[in-house]
């Protein structure tokens, strides 16, 4: 497969590869869902959005917005407690919340770099929050299909360079603190460092899960939705690179409704 990690295998499957529609008989009645990262605010305007979009005739789905805030450990915390003591059994965990820095950002709740923090190190923790609670939903109702936590990554982190960890080995300094000095940031290379570092975890994790876990527990994965135009992503970008970026995504973005087939599927909701 060399041509799946280049350039030329990026720019075939963003023009040639169109992810197919959930099927027709694909029904989420009966089921309960986590999407994260659907919104930058509060929440309320993605959830009248969706309401809108359905029929008149069409009985309206329970959708709540519940906070939670990707920067800080505490919200996340919060947030698994709150899901643990509703005793809502959760199908479907979609975990999309990210950020792509042009500018070196530190959260101020941990002092990270903003992109590690929300694409590595916070999703890494609501990860393993949300398994053992999935898991033990998994274990305590059998006749349900198995719980699905699906991870939004992206096919850059095989275009990552990371020389954050030669001057980690090198120096003998700690990866967190190399990525947290503001000389070591590359505008460029650090969307894709912080997506490799998720993946890498991902690995490790999912290495750890016993053969039982893997074969009646709670299903993760990873999915790619493309390059897609009408996101926020990009929302930190300003002035001239705004622009251009904004016209590159037009050209040979998809749209975010074409990149959602592959987070339907992913989420098992044709199941």
């Amino acid at each position: 497969m060399p041509l799946y990690n280049t350039y030329p295998g990026f720019l075939y499957r963003q023009f040639l590869v169109c992810p197919s529609k959930a099927p027709s008989t694909t029904s989420l009645r009966g089921k309960a869902g986590i999407v994260t990262g659907s919104n930058t605010g509060l929440g309320e305007a993605a959830r009248e959005s969706l309401l809108a979009s359905l029929s008149a005739s069409a009985k309206a789905p329970l959708v709540e917005v519940w906070e939670l805030d990707m920067g800080s450990y505490l919200s996340i915390i919060e947030f698994v407690d709150r899901l643990k003591r509703s005793e809502i059994l959760i199908d479907f965990a979609l975990l999309n919340a990210g950020v792509a820095n042009f500018n070196f950002t530190v959260n101020q709740l941990t002092s990270h770099e903003s992109s590690i923090q929300i694409n590595w190190l916070s999703t890494a923790l609501l990860t393993l929050l949300l398994l053992p609670e999935l898991d033990r939903q998994a274990a305590n109702n059998l006749n349900r299909t198995r719980p699905v936590i699906s991870i939004v990554g992206s096919e850059t982190a095989a275009w990552a360079k990371f020389p954050e960890a030669q001057v980690s080995t090198e120096q003998g300094i700690p990866l967190i603190d190399v990525l947290d000095d503001k000389s070591h940031f590359d505008m460029g290379d650090r969307y894709y460092t912080s997506k490799l570092l998720y993946q890498l975890f991902f690995l490790e994790l999912f290495g750890k899960r016993s053969s039982a876990k893997r074969s009646t527990g709670t299903i993760l994965n990873l999915v790619n939705p493309g390059f897609c135009y009408g996101s926020e992503l990009h929302r930190t970008a300003e002035g001239a690179f705004e622009k251009v970026l904004g016209g590159m995504k037009r050209v040979i973005g998809r749209s975010v409704s074409m990149g959602a087939r592959t987070l339907v599927h992913s989420s098992g909701a044709g199941r």
